[in-house]
């Protein structure tokens, strides 16, 4: 038995509604349901009857009464020393992509800062946690990005399907194409990169010394000559781009990305072709991943919510 348990039951009591306190709470029915087995477990009792409708027994009603000065004593004690996971200061730790961050993450920041000056947020790369149960394996709050491998109390709320593009300079693809014009006119809708010579780079963000989660995703970029740049030189890899150097894979917030904050007249000379993989727009889900087994502090669930509404409000536009 836990702290982390009774805070749970006290919530589920303020619902008597699984469904509701799960969705609530950023969480899922079954982990309520563990919280409640738990407690039952421990103290030997039934604290619900549960049908049709939850029901508090009276060893359920003797429990929350004492659940609620253990809280109160702990939020006292907390409030003593100035701390506390219920404080308005505190720290979250976000992986993300660092490269499709700089677009929606942004808002997402104006939001949630104007509400909690006194939480500090803080980013690393979701590569750097590829295929590890990221939140067993580290302090990682949030990711926002590709679904994380399971873990205990895996968590996960689409947010939206990416999809990709090539972004190539008009001297590059002159340069390796016979009949550029017409290149351009058939694949203006969809491209597929075996389309382009293989004498042709091609450059993505990447963790530097490492391949790409996407030649695993896509074969090809094996055996093509590849740039991977670090997170933190995206923009060198889109001048280089520019330059008519290598062609770009990117993702389509980052193609967004270069169109709001760049002037027209600086990719005038470039060309933006989604990208196509077995004749099928390439795409990925973008995911909130975070832990719901854990007790969230208030500014933990409203990161979640504006976070959201913000990638709701992106697809819209």
């Amino acid at each position: 038995m836990t702290l982390n348990n009774l805070r749970f039951f006290t919530e589920i009591v303020k619902d008597m509604n699984l469904g509701v306190t799960a969705k609530r709470l950023f969480t899922t029915q079954q982990g309520l349901s563990g919280h409640i087995r738990r407690l039952e477990t421990y103290f030997g009792v039934r604290l619900f009857e549960r049908t049709p409708f939850l029901v508090l027994t009276k060893e359920g009603e003797e429990l929350l009464r004492e659940a609620k000065l253990i809280l109160e004593s702990e939020s006292r004690l907390f409030a003593s020393f100035g701390t506390g996971p219920n404080s308005r200061s505190g720290t979250l730790r976000i992986a993300c992509s660092i490269v499709r961050s700089r677009f929606y993450m942004p808002d997402i920041l104006s939001e949630f800062t104007a509400r909690y000056p006194s939480v500090s947020v803080l980013f690393v790369d979701e590569n750097v946690y590829r295929g590890l149960p990221i939140f067993e394996e580290s302090d990682v709050d949030i990711v926002i990005g590709r679904t994380p491998p399971p873990s205990k109390g895996l968590k996960t709320i689409p947010l939206t399907s990416i999809t990709g593009y090539i972004i190539i300079s008009d001297s590059l693809l002159r340069k390796h194409t016979a009949n550029a014009d017409e290149f351009i006119e058939k694949f203006k809708n969809g491209v597929e990169i075996s389309d382009f010579s293989d004498t042709i780079p091609i450059a993505h963000t990447g963790m530097a010394g490492r391949e790409s989660w996407l030649s695993e995703m896509i074969p090809e970029l094996k055996n093509r000559p590849k740039v991977n740049i670090d997170p933190e030189s995206i923009d060198i890899l889109l001048k280089i781009c520019k330059e008519g150097k290598v062609m770009l894979f990117a993702s389509e917030t980052y193609v967004k990305y270069i169109l709001k904050t760049y002037s027209p007249s600086f990719y005038e000379n470039i060309h933006f072709f989604p990208h196509n993989l077995n004749n099928e727009r390439f795409s990925f889900e973008e995911v909130l991943a975070y832990d719901s087994s854990k007790f969230h502090p208030q500014y933990f669930e409203d990161f979640i919510k504006i976070a959201v509404e913000v990638f709701n409000t992106l697809k819209e536009q």
